[in-house]
């Protein structure tokens, strides 16, 4: 069989990714792809393919990024920890600006962050690109 965008979504979705249409359309672009073109399953396997090699990228990068964030590899930030890496980089914050950071960051209010609560804010802000 062949299957349309609304199905190739309605797949991925059921085998347990839940990307945002807009990333799969990303993908199609990627792969050259029409948005209107049904595919075979074995195409759907390429692209699933593309979009786990894809995902297992940004969450490397995302790893590499919580990693320069975390200066003393305690396993989560601090505000003074992300205050300290955003000046290395040139961008000093203000008061605002950080606690704006950590209210989108810090889930849980315990004023650290987290991996996953980095790693969700990240995907988070993707998704909505």
């Amino acid at each position: 069989g062949e299957y349309d965008f609304n199905d190739v979504v309605t797949i991925l979705q059921t085998i347990g990714l839940n990307p945002m249409p807009t990333k799969i359309k990303s993908i199609y672009r990627g792969m050259h792809i029409p948005a209107e073109k049904q595919l075979t399953f074995g195409e759907i396997s390429h692209l699933w393919a593309r979009f786990l090699t894809e995902r297992k990228h940004e969450e490397t990068m995302i790893r590499l990024a919580f990693e320069y964030f975390d200066k003393d590899d305690s396993g989560y930030i601090t505000s003074d920890e992300f205050v300290a890496a955003m000046s290395e980089l040139g961008d000093p914050l203000t008061e605002n600006e950080v606690a704006t950071f950590l209210k989108h960051f810090d889930v849980d209010s315990d004023g650290k962050i987290q991996y996953s609560e980095f790693l969700k804010a990240i995907q988070s802000q993707e998704e909505r690109v």
